[in-house]
């Protein structure tokens, strides 16, 4: 990292950034529509025998519900203008590119149960994400692919917190298996279309925020992460009075 100052006229502004997270945002919920659209095609159900030996694990539903942190997290390490937009665009392709496979490489999830016995705040969480997100739009794990796009691009900007989270996204990469959201494919697809992405439309652009910076982006991201335990802290809530949607359904 260079240990100059960034100019002030190359920092992207708080509205801007707002905007173009909002963007980002809009092109993801795509991902609904769509999915009642293939849940009516033929499948694909690309099952290996490793898909089939690891088990059903609920607990893993932790890791897994992390994609909403490592997701955004980028948005408080990059500063930079150009660099941010780069950033953005990268998420736009990952996702219409996903979208597109999603609907001419049709795969839906085989093997996971229709409902989970629950006793615990997690198999409740999983239960939870077996109603909202129907078992279709599974290759390639837009989970994965935002993980990783978000650990890659974090570690760009910060390496010590960068790494920390492409830890957490292989973490999160095993969760979706374990959970019984995705198969191996899925997640090796993911994988390649978030590197490539990021290779391609990110890597290649300098960094040259000052290290001044960095407190400013650990706080921000620790605001991020206040939300994120505070949004957990409310589904608990959800869970101890008894909420369970998929009953009303």
């Amino acid at each position: 990292m260079d240990n100059t100052s960034t100019p002030k006229s190359s920092l992207i502004s708080r509205k801007e950034r707002l905007a173009i997270i909002l963007v980002i945002t809009a092109t993801y919920f795509l991902y609904h529509p769509i999915a009642i659209y293939t849940n009516t095609l033929s499948y694909y159900a690309p099952v290996t025998p490793l898909d089939t030996w690891m088990p059903l694990s609920p607990i893993w539903t932790y890791i897994y519900a992390f994609i909403f942190l490592i997701a955004v997290l980028p948005t408080a390490f990059i500063n930079e203008r150009k660099l941010f937009h780069k950033m953005a665009i990268a998420y736009v392709v990952v996702q219409c590119v996903a979208f597109s496979i999603f609907v001419l490489f049709p795969v839906r999830m085989t093997l996971r149960p229709d409902t989970v016995d629950i006793d615990s705040f997690h198999t409740w969480g999983l239960q939870l994400c077996y109603f909202i997100d129907k078992p279709v739009n599974c290759c390639p794990s837009l989970h994965v692919a935002m993980a990783f796009l978000g650990a890659l691009c974090t570690f760009k900007a910060d390496r010590f917190i960068g790494g920390l989270c492409i830890a957490l996204a292989v973490a999160i990469s095993l969760s979706t298996m374990l959970v019984k959201q995705h198969f191996i494919l899925d997640v090796m697809v993911g994988l390649a279309v978030s590197t490539l992405s990021y290779k391609f439309l990110v890597d290649a652009s300098p960094y040259n925020e000052g290290p001044a910076h960095r407190g400013r982006n650990r706080r921000y991201a620790g605001l991020l992460f206040g939300v994120y335990s505070l949004a957990i802290a409310g589904l608990f809530v959800a869970y101890k009075l008894g909420w369970a949607p998929w009953h009303q359904a």
